[in-house]
């Protein structure tokens, strides 16, 4: 049986009941119960990723788009490359922060040169569509391929149209 309750002060307390009526477990707040959430409080940008997707994906926890910015924002600022594109996912359309095209771009360009596949892939379709950027069908090649050989196979439909 899980117990929430709001002490005096700010933090909320989860208290584990035993069957036999023992307190089995404590906690100063109910986010410690969210997985790898120690990890990320101690600054582990992995960890910080996952509490993200956790918020994004509402596993476990309420669903937030704000909260899961927020460690994406933690972990991206460490150089984690998958944060850096979830982050500019965010930016672009505007989950948890307030939209914009230029911090997507910047957040995705700095995963793509860690290898992110996808992230060069967003790059790509932006400026094959002309999304904060000027229509640049060269740009959209040359991040379609870098995709392609980073291992995001989506990135090969698109890359056919522009040849053929």
């Amino acid at each position: 049986m899980d117990r929430h309750c709001i002490p005096e002060g700010r933090f909320a307390a989860t208290t584990r009941i035993g069957k036999d009526g023992t307190i089995i477990r404590v906690s100063s707040s109910p986010d410690d119960d969210i997985p790898n959430m120690k990890e990320a409080k101690q600054g582990n940008s992995w960890a910080q990723n996952e509490v993200g997707l956790a918020y994004y994906n509402g596993k476990g926890v309420t669903k937030s788009d704000e909260k899961a910015a927020e460690w994406w924002q933690k972990s991206a600022g460490q150089g984690y490359m998958h944060a850096q594109s979830n982050l500019g996912n965010c930016y672009n359309m505007g989950w948890g922060v307030e939209k914009n095209l230029a911090k997507a771009h910047e957040w995705w360009l700095k995963a793509s040169n860690q290898g992110h596949g996808q992230a060069s892939f967003n790059l790509a379709n932006h400026y094959y569509d002309g999304l904060g950027f000027n229509v640049d069908k060269d740009k959209a090649f040359e991040y379609y391929t870098k995709a392609v050989a980073q291992g995001y196979e989506k990135a090969k439909e698109k890359l056919k149209k522009l040849i053929f």
